[in-house]
């Protein structure tokens, strides 16, 4: 009946998550560089898929193209719309927290999870399908996952939290680790 957020551990990783990534945007400009890569990594595939069913090299005098397909060349085009890397980094974070987005508890947890339900509402967004949600998280290369390491590092210190008592406290409390 109504649409609030019930106030959970949950919320208050995701809001916090959220508060982490006002401070350090690039984050997801590195997300979306991670998912435009796997886009033409996976357009890269399609294309030589393609190339392979249409070879005319048995026909006499009839030659195809040998030039490899390079995805850094590609283009992307508009084609379905993917998950805001917002949204991947939100589900990052629930993964950490979960343990996984895929074995059955986790699922059922996430299907179940009103404060996750009323987020997505409010970003105007559908629960994501399970596969697609594993897919975006492992489009995020360990280049990006060591800079979001260095970022948590760096608000660490910033939020002078650097001594071995109050990084197991922020541990618990912020569960970036």
């Amino acid at each position: 009946l109504l649409n609030t957020i019930p106030d959970t551990e949950l919320l208050d990783i995701i809001q916090r998550s959220i508060e982490f990534l006002h401070s350090y945007p690039e984050i997801l400009e590195k997300i979306n560089d991670d998912q435009d890569q796997r886009a033409k990594e996976k357009k890269k595939l399609r294309l030589e898929d393609k190339k392979y069913r249409n070879q005319t090299s048995f026909l006499p005098g009839l030659t195809y193209s040998k030039q490899a397909i390079v995805a850094e060349d590609l283009n992307l085009l508009p084609g379905r719309e993917r998950m805001k890397p917002q949204t991947v980094f939100m589900f990052m974070m629930i993964r950490g927290y979960f343990g996984s987005v895929t074995d059955q508890e986790s699922i059922e947890r996430m299907l179940d999870s009103q404060t996750l339900n009323v987020i997505l509402q409010g970003w105007n967004i559908k629960m994501p399908g399970i596969t697609t949600i594993l897919e975006n998280l492992n489009c995020v290369s360990n280049e990006t996952r060591e800079y979001l390491l260095d970022c948590q590092v760096k608000s660490i210190h910033a939020n002078q939290l650097d001594s071995f008592k109050k990084i197991m406290i922020a541990a618990v409390k912020i569960n970036f680790f």
